[in-house]
């Protein structure tokens, strides 16, 4: 922790409050960072890898694969800084779209589409009803029964997520046509 955040005993409190949604949003974000830099490059027999992102950051390889361990008691902490250099080496978000979804928000790319072709932007419209009608089906399926288990919440909320990344795509290069 920074030494210009103090922690007074209503934040301790907070954090105690929440501590297992917290415990599980850290735990998902790193899992999710973690297999991003192991596929990276094609994995550490291709050259890539873990090692090979812990150079692009800046740190070495045993650092990050502790910071990737996940280890509670470790000293060794994934920061807000390292998801964003790893994003910034790697080019996937996979780690980020964890944490946010662990807070009920939604992360994704917003591509510059100002120079999308017509055929392009009829694409991205049909990705998002394609992507709602995946979601719609998965729905269907998990309220078959009666119920939806906690793994159907969770591909429900990762195909919801994909969804409104496929709209906010599509506004974009909607954005791109104004004349403004």
């Amino acid at each position: 922790m920074s030494p210009s955040i103090r922690r007074s005993a209503g934040t301790d409190k907070l954090a105690e409050r929440f501590a297992s949604h917290t415990q599980q949003a850290s735990a998902d974000a790193v899992a999710a960072a973690r297999a991003v830099c192991e596929a990276f490059g094609g994995g550490v027999h291709a050259g890539g890898g873990i090692p090979k992102v812990a150079e692009l950051i800046g740190t070495s390889p045993g650092v990050l694969y502790n910071k990737l361990a996940g280890a509670e008691g470790s000293h060794h902490k994934l920061t807000v800084l390292d998801m964003q250099l790893i994003h910034l080496a790697t080019g996937r978000i996979e780690h980020l779209q964890a944490l946010a979804r662990a807070m009920n928000c939604v992360a994704f790319p917003v591509p510059d589409l100002s120079k999308c072709s017509d055929e392009a932007l009829l694409d991205l419209l049909a990705k998002v009803h394609e992507e709602g009608g995946q979601y719609h089906h998965l729905l269907r399926h998990a309220l078959a029964d009666g119920e939806i288990d906690r793994g159907e919440l969770a591909q429900l909320t990762r195909e919801v997520f994909e969804w409104v990344g496929a709209i906010v795509e599509a506004h974009s290069r909607v954005k791109g046509l104004a004349r403004v």
